[in-house]
């Protein structure tokens, strides 16, 4: 009886070192297999970063269209930039725009304060 109890003893505790062992080896697979994804992700991706000026002295929104154009509302009119940043055009709100969304068919949606305007890329 007393060998069986120590035969089972041992066998706990050889099953609990082999559970130990996977799991140091997966921890350290797994901790590299995360530096390395991490290292990878960082390395493939590039921000660029540039300082784009559409004249304007206080701007209220911006956003891009389809063919990388981007508006940028202030000072009471939309700034048009090609996709460089310079000006392609320009055109007077009747206020203040708070928002711009562009279709894929070229109309400007403008948040005003109390309703949408939408404008033709031509204003």
């Amino acid at each position: 009886m007393k060998e069986g109890k120590i035969s089972a003893a041992i066998a706990l505790l050889l099953a609990v070192f082999i559970v130990w062992v996977l799991y140091v080896s997966i921890r350290k697979h797994t901790a590299v297999t995360r530096t390395e994804l991490t290292q990878e992700i960082m390395e493939s991706t590039h921000i660029e970063h540039r300082s784009l000026n559409p004249g304007l002295d206080e701007l209220d929104a911006i956003a891009v269209d389809s063919q990388d154009r981007i508006y940028v509302s202030g000072d009471g009119k939309i700034c048009v930039l090609d996709p460089l940043g310079g000006v392609a055009k320009r055109f007077p709100l009747p206020e203040r725009g708070r928002c711009i969304a562009v279709s894929d068919d070229g109309k400007i949606y403008v948040g005003f304060l109390r309703h949408v305007g939408v404008f033709s890329d031509e204003g």
